[in-house]
């Protein structure tokens, strides 16, 4: 029965003020039909709300940063940091990806033993990979380059971030597959960066020098004091949500579940971050922090994917593990149609507003603008398929992903450096756009091939076709 009961052909003594007080808000209403179409309101909303609370965090602290070491420190911080985003990524070894269709499995299956078992083994695969991974290029590092290299002490300082980078993201997985969105979202995104503005303008307030080691030594204390404490929010909230008892491990199963996701997964994150360490190569250090200045800008007009994505991943596996194909097509095309044009809405927003927030890092960052209109076609084309991505993730396709995500990979680097070579930074923004173009073409048909998903804002179809 709806809120207001009205019979056909009844007359309505109601008062304009009344009729207008019964009206649910706007925003109800979206809240309504967030959960109708079954990716939790609350879910939605709260991503929604972190993911923007972290992009305006980490883009003020960038601006800070910027004006605080100057250009040239801050394009060898964003350098570096770009590593840890992407070997972090990779050390995880693909689980934090493959954990909301395993997890979804277990459950549907009742093995409470293999899930306590999965919850404890893939964290500490996590830490023991991550720590040797970092080991191994600290010491490759220090053999090859001088540690007077102004890049290479800022590199060793925030490879020390690996092993709770690593643990976060799992951690992060495994906290919103038991739906709790805060404790898996809330640590990376908000205390991370709010810990390293503090630590760091501590350090420059205490005389330190304002320069990347500075700043990496700063990031290093941030990751760990978050991973940590997240670790212990994470151990209470599984204690009462898992019951106690024996664990079972099917560890080779799991990895092998995981490894194409790995391949995936390190692919597009690669694509997302090799951008900035090809021109670290190729340009000044100012340079690479003005490109990356453009970038942070136009990320702000994309967090709603992440939202819409992070929220349901995890629901996502959950309905095609009980085969109710209808609920998955409601969700996909739902989803589809909040990332594409909440996504259009905030990509022109932040177009008319780039000069004005380049010229917040300072005034030599505001002829890079032209480039964010280039940006914004490939965030654009990206967001008209929906978490296309993890809809393949989720009914087991991680073959699919791995081979769209490779040729990305190769097509994207290939295209990185002969455009940044050729025409440099803007040449590099024109490399990012097709990149991303190129992987929306590679998942639609890959899911139009495979399973006969017909994807994109601008189907009217079914989804699920025979």
């Amino acid at each position: 029965m709806s809120d207001i009961s009205l019979q056909i052909g009844a007359k309505s003594t109601s008062t304009p003020a009344e009729l207008k007080a019964d009206k649910p808000a706007w925003w109800r209403v979206v809240l309504r039909r967030v959960s109708a179409s079954g990716m939790g309101a609350q879910a939605a909303v709260l991503a929604f709300a972190l993911r923007l609370a972290s992009a305006v965090i980490t883009y003020a602290m960038q601006i800070w940063l910027a004006r605080s070491i100057g250009a040239g420190e801050y394009g060898i911080y964003v350098y570096v940091w770009s590593v840890v985003l992407i070997v972090g990524h990779l050390a995880g070894l693909g689980l934090s990806l493959s954990a909301p269709r395993l997890i979804a499995e277990l459950k549907a299956n009742h093995d409470i033993a293999g899930l306590r078992g999965f919850l404890r083994v893939s964290r500490i695969i996590a830490v023991i990979s991550a720590t040797i991974v970092a080991a191994m290029m600290i010491h490759v590092i220090n053999i090859v380059w001088s540690i007077a290299d102004a890049h290479i002490a800022p590199l060793i300082l925030v490879l020390c971030c690996l092993p709770l980078f690593t643990l976060t993201e799992i951690q992060d997985a495994l906290a919103r597959c038991h739906d709790a969105p805060l404790l898996g979202l809330a640590p990376p995104y908000l205390l991370r960066p709010l810990l390293l503005f503090a630590v760091a303008l501590l350090a420059l307030a205490a005389g330190f020098m304002p320069n990347a080691r500075t700043i990496a030594v700063s990031a290093v204390i941030a990751t760990w004091a978050t991973g940590i404490v997240q670790a212990i929010l994470l151990s209470r909230l599984l204690a009462n949500r898992v019951t106690a008892g024996s664990l079972s491990y099917a560890t080779p199963a799991w990895l092998a579940a995981s490894l194409p996701l790995l391949v995936s997964e390190g692919s597009r994150i690669i694509v997302q971050n090799s951008d900035v360490v090809i021109l670290a190569f190729l340009a000044t250090p100012q340079d690479v922090g003005a490109y990356y200045a453009v970038t942070k800008t136009m990320v702000l007009g994309a967090f709603v994917s992440f939202a819409v994505g992070a929220a349901v991943s995890h629901r996502l596996a959950a309905h095609h593990t009980r085969g109710e194909k209808d609920k998955l097509a409601a969700i996909v095309r739902r989803s589809t149609g909040w990332m594409f044009w909440a996504s259009f809405a905030s990509l022109a927003l932040m177009l008319a507003l780039g000069r004005p927030f380049l010229s917040l890092f300072g005034s030599d960052f505001v002829p890079y603008y032209p480039l964010m209109f280039v940006m914004a076609l490939g965030f654009l084309a990206r967001a008209s398929i929906g978490p296309a991505e993890r809809l393949l993730a989720a009914i087991g396709d991680q073959a699919a992903c791995a081979r769209v995500y490779v040729i990305t990979l190769v097509t994207g680097l290939v295209l990185q450096a002969a455009l940044a070579y050729a025409f440099g930074v803007a040449g590099l923004a024109i490399a990012a756009a097709l990149t991303l173009i190129i992987e929306t073409m590679l998942l639609i048909s890959a899911a139009w091939r495979r399973h006969r998903l017909a994807l994109g804002i601008w189907r009217r179809g079914p989804i699920i076709q025979s």
